[in-house]
């Protein structure tokens, strides 16, 4: 993933702006990787051989580049925020403030503690439990991920944002990126989630001047009443604002008379 978009990025080694790639896996859930040994897979490979996508976003992590990460929590709507943590490095400031926005736009995060080759075992230990406190604070509850049956079982529970998986990896052996990884490759999606809890259909009303029922669902077709006037009543049950919006609006240009 080229994160490094401009040349004070590569000279500082802090992004500023935001990126993003797209990852894909196969059908036993490995990650689709290159036939060519340390290049890029390309998109047509990626597409050809994947079952399942997601698309990682980079946000900057410097405190100077604050707003552009915001920006891309809110504008980018995420399913899930990533806080990578250095083992050797601790809790800083930053890594408060990223858990507290998250928080405060209820998004569910996962923490990522990196780099724990180089990290003592005390250091590593303190950093996991200061974690563990901060968590606790903003009312979620950490899990230490080390296995790959605990990481298909926060992969399920994400989405509900009261679990916060912790993943101690390191890039260097490659401890614990399996487990990353087949929690990348079965996580869901809220929003997808949201609409499968939906139920289908939404409401029916009988008109008393039609003979006909008008039924109304978001992916349904819309029925035409008896009397040639389309819908002559229409509710929907917990719609989303730019939907309802949507629908007040065709209904001022085109009025039921």
């Amino acid at each position: 993933m080229n994160i490094f978009r401009h040349s004070h990025e590569s000279v500082t080694g802090r992004t500023s702006s935001i990126a993003s790639a797209y990852m894909g896996f196969d059908e036993a859930g490995a990650p689709v990787r290159s036939k060519r040994t340390g290049k890029k897979v390309s998109w047509g490979e990626l597409a050809e051989k994947s079952i399942r996508k997601i698309q990682l976003i980079d946000l900057a992590g410097h405190e100077k580049y604050l707003k552009t990460t915001v920006f891309g929590l809110t504008a980018m709507a995420p399913d899930f925020a990533v806080v990578v943590v250095g083992a050797n490095m601790g809790v800083k400031l930053m890594t408060k403030e990223h858990l507290m926005i998250a928080s405060a736009l209820d998004i569910p995060v996962v923490v990522v503690v990196t780099k724990i080759d180089i990290a003592p075992t005390n250091v590593l230990k303190e950093t996991v439990q200061h974690i563990r406190r901060l968590l606790k604070q903003l009312k979620r509850m950490p899990m230490l991920v080390k296995t790959l049956e605990t990481g298909e079982t926060v992969a399920k529970a994400l989405s509900s944002n009261r679990i916060t998986p912790i993943f101690p990896i390191s890039n260097v052996t490659g401890v614990g990126l399996d487990n990353l990884q087949k929690f990348l490759s079965l996580v869901e999606s809220r929003r997808m989630q949201a609409l499968s809890s939906q139920p289908m259909p939404i409401a029916e009303e009988q008109d008393q001047n039609s003979s006909s029922s008008s039924v109304a669902a978001q992916s349904a077709p819309i029925e035409t009443s008896a009397n040639g006037t389309g819908m002559s009543k229409l509710r929907l049950t917990r719609p989303t604002r730019f939907l309802e919006l949507g629908l007040l609006w065709l209904a001022r240009l085109f009025p039921v008379k």
